[in-house]
């Protein structure tokens, strides 16, 4: 049986660093299922940019949230199938006074 949420390391173009999450869409997808991939404790402004595949008619959504002090904040999302299977770019900016997190759900 394949495993249907996985995650690990990658080297983005200009980067040389990146992780990634993975959730199947199709059989034997579990209804609610979720990955999610968390950011180390940050401060300050910051700009994350990744690269996103929402293809397929069982793909539900992809959010950014920023984690302060306990609560959490949709900053950036999008819903449904996206009718290509090529990768786009998304970025979100961050200016925060104090400590954050910021955490990508892929259900």
């Amino acid at each position: 049986m394949a495993q249907n949420i996985s995650e690990g390391r990658n080297n983005f173009p200009g980067t040389g660093n990146g992780s990634y999450i993975y959730i199947e869409t199709s059989h034997p997808r579990k209804y609610n299922e979720k990955a999610r991939l968390n950011s180390p404790w940050m401060r300050g402004a910051q700009r994350m940019t990744f690269f996103y595949s929402m293809y397929g008619s069982t793909v539900e959504s992809l959010s950014v949230y920023l984690r302060i002090n306990g609560s959490e904040e949709r900053i950036w999302s999008r819903h449904g199938n996206l009718l290509s299977n090529s990768w786009t770019e998304g970025c979100v900016s961050v200016n925060v006074l104090g400590t954050y997190k910021v955490e990508k759900k892929h259900q």
